[in-house]
């Protein structure tokens, strides 16, 4: 146990946080394997997982001697010791991890000391690990000044890829660089300089200080902004603290995340920077602290809040009194000290996962002292789960055919979980929800069997059976994932023997053996089966053989039963053993029954995996019950009944539900005469033992067969169920909404709903854009959700004003013509996110499309197996594509997403510049990355010369461009969801030697800088919709038009010229009249607004007029017409706003108009105020009907109505009486009709007030 107090500290102290108790391990005490490393100077580490198992390891670095880096594997209980480097090499304090070669693992990245100008990153061997075999060693930097104390990644740029961050003391300065396209390949990386300190400045940590959704870095007592390029701006938060460690976030709800500074190598206190709106504050936390070379910002007891940990060396250092605390934060300010140890030395302690129970433990690492040594603080802190907190969701309500098994992996590679049965598979939505698309696996792969990571490239790789529900069918074939979702289907398996599956399990069943899958078929006597992975998965067979004649026909679970090092195989109430050369059956109980599901797990916690089973009961109550191992595997296992209620229990999982420590159970109930009344049930294991359980009931209405599989498919931390049925075609998800806060921040969902358009333009200042937008929080912050309106960019001596930054719906003025960025950011305090939108003030010349000069393929043959390109004479092969009428202007192709291409041959680009433009119709996003233009002689990176293609799913959908200049292809992504489908959109790519761009519809999407001359290959094809022959098939499905290749790089205004010199939507030109003076209470506001027709076809203009300011309310006889007539029941300054949209965007012009008093006249109703009520008194006097009494239809409409009203409020007033002679006629003695809102039906002749002979004149009185 730690030594636990408070102390005052001189921030606030709170008393009531929950505290953690913590379990301390050391390798003093043979809890961790002892270090490799030889020397005595322990100067780097870091907490990372390395094998992607979902639990923390981590990497200790030392400088002295060989070997210099050393990494610790979380396995089972403990940790098995890898070495990474064993050389020697002088490594700083420092370091940091990304994935660094795009591969899907964690690369690490170490600097060198005072006695070293080198930085290097060691490439991620994953999966093949070995404890003997370092791994490659790469260099980022091998020349210039010595010592790199602190490294960091992060997207600090905004351009949606991680950049590197290093100091460099030896040189004063501190440096960015990009991840390089070909890492792997680059002799050393461009750092270039953004900050000149001097020898002692150090610590670096990242947050979104300004809050624009961008990651701003934080160091030597300043934060750094990125302005452009490579530009960043410092901001002093405290000159004095710039040798010390740094930390950030909302430790404070509301307002700029807080910074933390402590010093690191020398006494001092520790701070706490907030921002104050115009200045940072400094508060105290802890007066003085000694060496405390270790800080970090982690929500450590799991109430919400952030915290601090903070530790001291010891030598040098404060020796036996060197000491590491948490202080648990309560978002306000108020901090709760634990002190975790006294006299154990820390430099580069940090924070995470290490034991895998998704609460944060402690790495503790000396620097000189008592080394080589290593403890880790295991975190203790409660955190169980409720189990009645579930969400439903259909993932898809109509499954073509009767899916087998159910399962889920990240088949996409963007991080999440995505379900797999039958013969497709569901791509994620993600954190904030959305539609579950369904793709399909490929042909014949029918009915997935299992999901594995087969040929061991990172991926999840599906094997499957051919055939469709429980046809009979034993013919295997696998789909090789290429890492995004798209397969390859091989058939290079042999036959089983069997009808439909019922039961897999894939394992290494011999120590370093190969891959197996064992199988389990519907059809009695078939035995138990297995499918041996070669060692080349694609190029070798995978053989077949029956392991065994025994079978119970239904579930199969491996695992070590017996407890001697080998997987042997769960039946039901049967097992076999595993015995190295042979499978031998045994009987664990004979009880009656027929078992259907089981699983493997250890349900009283006595080291032994017990058998949990499922029996087969249609429609009926069947045993759930679960066999406790004796001590011999082999002997009588007792059985214990769980349940003998439940309806079929034909689904099962178990796994820690509640994470109490023990096993608990989900089970599905299978019915197929009453499907609707079929219920979802855990069963909680409620004394740990497995000898009493809870029931929870999760859902009733879906029947469940073969699964209620859990999985962490939100990645929240929880487990949530997933299954499907027998009776029905639906896919279910069943979210455990029980631990929101443990799910990872998401940052807020901004989203520009006005203008719609990326890219808009006003002809000129003189009016304002309205902005309307909307932000969308999780909620897994204490803080409030803020955002401002920015200027991201402007022209020179350009200004935009918004009305109000801070407000979603605001309107911003420009001064001067040019192109303005608006930026909208929001953050939550942890994270932050933006949209921008483009404004071009001024007139935009029509733009000219250029004439391609490479290859120009029209697809306006309507006929024939040949497209013509009058260019350079590259006939193309039409290959199944179809010939339409209804492309973009004339022709196109249609493609099928199956087969479909059209064949250029080996077209060339040379030079060093380039344009790939054509204009898509994508009918679905079938392919993950279908092929728009391809010259490539295989589908990894490296084998594409161009290529642009479509790249995501659904509503989630980008576009992807690869190039390769001297010999090394670079591959840039768009973000999500910039492609639609269904309709027509031109998509770009162009290279000008400097940087490659995506466009869609004209707008630039993406970017990434790249250097180089084009390469060229005689021998290497190309083709439209799809790869060229010989390499694997990437079809597109959809209509392609109006193909061009060109050797320059064109920019938007010629991209948009292709689009039939469309240029961006201009906003309506709107004016709401000159500013003046109103005679009396009322007025005609005769604005004015036209537009330029776009978008096409044009919708209505929509107008509407606003009070924007004044001192009274006031009155509109139609709100929503340009012209209109608007009166005020007292005097003074009224300012009105014209807001007109075309459809696709909003403008606005003001007008302010000074009204006098009334006269005292117009009080109707004898109140002492001139107001509304007035209006009141003469709609009764004047019929509400529509029937003119007496002569007061005023203004001679033949309708008595508001115009009236506003008539005679002035005229009546004004002789101070009411009289009944009030009909207006114009100086001709003939009526006029005065229509609200109708400026065309304001005569310019004058007309005359019978009653004084007062002149209306253009709706004012004179």
């Amino acid at each position: 146990m730690p030594v636990c107090r408070h102390e005052p500290l001189e921030g606030r102290l709170l008393l009531d946080a929950t505290l953690p108790d913590w379990t301390h391990l050391s390798s003093n005490a043979g809890d961790i394997p002892e270090s490799a490393l030889a020397g005595d100077e322990q100067t780097a580490s870091l907490v990372i997982d390395l094998d992607a198992d979902g639990i923390d390891d981590f990497v200790i670095a030392e400088r002295t001697t060989a070997p210099s880096v050393v990494w610790f594997r979380r396995t089972g209980d403990g940790w098995q010791q890898y070495v990474i480097d064993n050389t020697h090499l002088r490594i700083e304090a420092g370091g940091a991890a990304t994935d660094i070669d795009g591969d899907g693992d964690l690369d690490i990245v170490f600097g060198g000391d005072a006695g070293s100008n080198g930085i290097w990153w060691w490439e991620n061997p994953s999966p093949a690990f070995d404890p003997a075999v370092p791994w490659v060693r790469r260099t980022i930097k091998n020349s210039g000044s010595n010592k790199h104390h602190d490294q960091i990644f992060g997207d600090f740029d905004g351009d949606g890829a991680d950049e590197l961050v290093t100091w460099n003391q030896g040189a004063g300065r501190l440096y960015v660089a990009e991840i390089p396209d070909d890492a792997a390949a680059v002799a050393s990386w461009n750092l270039v300089s953004i900050y000149t300190g001097n020898s002692s400045h150090e610590g670096l940590a990242a947050a979104d200080i300004d809050l624009d959704g961008v990651t701003d870095i934080i160091g030597a007592g300043r934060w750094y902004e990125h302005v452009s390029g490579t530009t960043f701006t410092a901001h002093t938060i405290d000159a004095a603290q710039v040798f010390t460690r740094a930390a950030a976030g909302q430790l404070i709800a509301g307002g700029r995340p807080e910074v933390i500074f402590v010093p690191g190598d020398a006494d001092g206190p520790m701070k706490l920077y907030q921002w104050t709106g115009s200045s940072w504050s400094a508060t105290t936390l802890i007066a003085n602290v000694r060496h405390g070379h270790s800080l970090q910002v982690a929500d450590v007891n799991l109430d919400g809040h952030l915290d601090i940990f903070t530790a001291e060396m010891h030598t040098p250092g404060p020796g036996s009194g060197a000491t590491a605390r948490v202080l648990y934060g309560d978002s306000a300010g108020g901090f709760t000290e634990q002190v975790i140890s006294v006299g154990i030395g820390n430099h580069e302690s940090r924070l995470g996962d290490l034991d895998g129970d998704g609460d944060l433990d402690i790495l503790t690492k000396p620097y000189t002292w008592d080394t080589p040594r290593v403890d880790v603080w295991i975190n203790g802190i409660p955190h169980t789960l409720p189990l009645d907190q579930w969400q439903r969701t259909v993932v898809d309500a109509s499954r073509p055919w009767t899916a087998l098994f159910v399962d889920a992996a990240d088949i996409d590679g963007d991080g999440d979980r995505d379900l797999v049965t039958g013969g497709w598979w569901y791509a994620n939505p993600g954190p904030g929800g959305g539609t579950w698309t369904r793709r399909t696996v490929g042909s014949p792969l029918n009915n997935m069997t299992a999901v594995y990571d087969f040929d061991g490239d990172g991926d999840m790789d599906i094997l499957g059976t051919a055939g469709e529900g429980s046809a009979s069918n034993d013919t295997f074939v696998w789909a090789r994932n290429d890492g995004t979702g798209t397969f390859t289907v091989h058939a290079n398996i042999a036959s089983g023997d069997g009808d439909f599956l019922q039961g897999a399990a894939v394992d290494r069943f011999s120590p370093g053996g190969p891959v197996q899958v064992a199988l389990s078929w519907h059809a009695a006597g078939k035995g138990v089966q297995m499918l041996t992975v070669p060692a080349d998965p694609t190029g070798g067979t995978w053989t077949w053989q029956r392991i065994s004649a025994t079978s119970q026909d239904e579930a199969l679970s491996s695992g070590d039963i017996d407890r001697d090092g080998d997987a042997d195989l769960l039946l039901g109430t049967r097992w076999l053993r595993n015995d190295g050369a042979g499978w031998s059956a045994h009987t664990l109980n004979g009880a009656a029954g027929l078992p259907d599901r089981n699983r493997l797990a250890d349900v009283n916690g006595d080291g032994r995996l017990d058998a949990i089973v499922g029996y087969e009961a249609i429609g009926v109550p069947g045993k759930l019950a679960w066999y406790e191992q004796p001590a011999a595997a082999t002997g009588t296992w007792t059985e214990h009944v769980i349940a003998s209620t439940v309806v079929g229990p034909m689904s099962l999982d178990a796994a820690d539900l509640d994470r109490d420590g023990d096993v608990d159970l989900v089970v599905g109930e299978h019915s197929t005469t009453a499907p609707a009344t079929a219920r979802l049930w855990i069963f909680e294991n409620a004394d740990g033992a497995g000898g009493a359980w809870t029931a929870h009931l999760v859902h009733t209405g879906d029947e469940h067969h073969d699964g209620a599989i859990l999985r962490d498919i939100d990645l929240d931390g929880d487990l949530d169920i997933l299954s499907i049925g027998w009776t029905h075609a639906r896919v279910m998800l069943y979210e455990n909404k029980a631990d929101p806060a443990s799910a990872p921040n998401a940052a807020p969902a901004v989203t520009i709903t006005n203008p719609r358009a990326e890219t808009t333009r006003l002809l000129t200042d003189a009016a304002a854009l309205i902005l309307e937008a909307d932000v969308t929080d999780d909620g897994r912050t204490a803080g409030p959700v803020t955002s401002a309106w920015t200027v991201f960019s402007a022209p020179a001596g350009g200004t935009a004003v918004f009305d109000n930054p801070a407000a979603l719906a605001t309107a911003v003025r420009f001064s001067g013509e040019g192109t303005y960025v608006l930026r909208l950011s929001a953050s939550d305090g942890q994270a932050g996110a933006h949209r921008d939108v483009t404004v071009i003030i001024g007139a935009v010349a029509t733009p000219v499309a250029p004439t391609p000069d490479v290859a120009w393929w029209t697809f306006d043959e309507g006929t024939g197996t040949t497209a013509a390109d009058p260019i350079g004479g590259h006939t193309a092969a039409v290959a199944g594509a179809a010939w339409t009428t209804d492309g973009v202007e004339d022709g196109c192709l249609r493609f099928d997403g199956v087969d479909d291409a059209v064949n250029l041959g080996a077209v060339d680009i040379g030079g060093s510049a380039l344009t790939l433009a054509a204009w898509i119709n994508p009918d679905d996003f079938g392919t993950y990355d279908a092929r728009i233009l391809s010259k490539a002689n295989g589908v990894q990176d490296a084998d594409h010369w161009w290529m642009i293609s479509t790249f995501g799913a659904g509503n989630g959908t980008g576009l992807r461009f690869r190039l390769k200049t001297n010999g090394t292809t670079g591959t840039l992504i768009s973000p999500n969801g910039v492609l639609q489908a269904g309709r027509w959109q031109h998509v770009a790519a162009t290279y000008d030697g400097a940087m490659m761009r995506l466009y869609v519809d004209g707008v630039e999407v993406a970017s990434m800088s790249k250097t180089g001359a084009l390469s060229t290959s005689a021998s290497v094809q190309a083709a439209v919709g799809n790869n060229p022959p010989g390499v694997e098939g990437r079809p597109f499905d959809g209509r392609i038009d109006d193909v061009r290749l060109y050797a320059s790089a064109l920019d938007s205004n010629a991209l948009k010229a292709l689009m039939d010199g469309q240029p961006p939507n201009t906003g309506p030109a709107v004016d709401a009249g000159a500013d003046r003076s109103a005679a009396g209470t009322t007025i005609l506001l005769d604005g004015t607004a036209a537009d330029d027709g776009t978008p096409d076809p044009p919708a209505a203009l929509a107008a509407r007029w606003t009070l924007r300011s004044g001192p009274a309310s006031a009155l509109f006889a139609d709100p929503t017409a340009v012209d209109t007539i608007v009166a005020v029941p007292d005097g003074g300054t009224y300012v009105f706003r014209l807001t007109v949209d075309d459809g696709q965007m909003a403008t606005a012009d003001d007008v302010t108009i000074v009204f006098p008093d009334p006269p005292a006249g117009a009080d109707f109703d004898f109140d002492g105020d001139v107001d509304l009520d007035d209006f009141v008194i003469l709609k009764q006097h004047f019929g509400a009907d529509g029937a003119a009494r007496a002569t007061g239809d005023a203004n001679n409409d033949d309708r008595v109505d508001l115009d009236d009203f506003v008539v005679l409020k002035q005229h009546f007033g004004t002789a101070g009486a009411v009289t009944s002679a009030a009909e207006l006629r114009a100086a001709d003695g003939n009526p006029r009709r005065l229509r609200a809102g109708r400026r065309r039906d304001v005569r310019p002749v004058s007309v005359f007030d019978v009653l004084g002979g007062r002149r209306l004149r253009r709706g004012a009185l004179e």
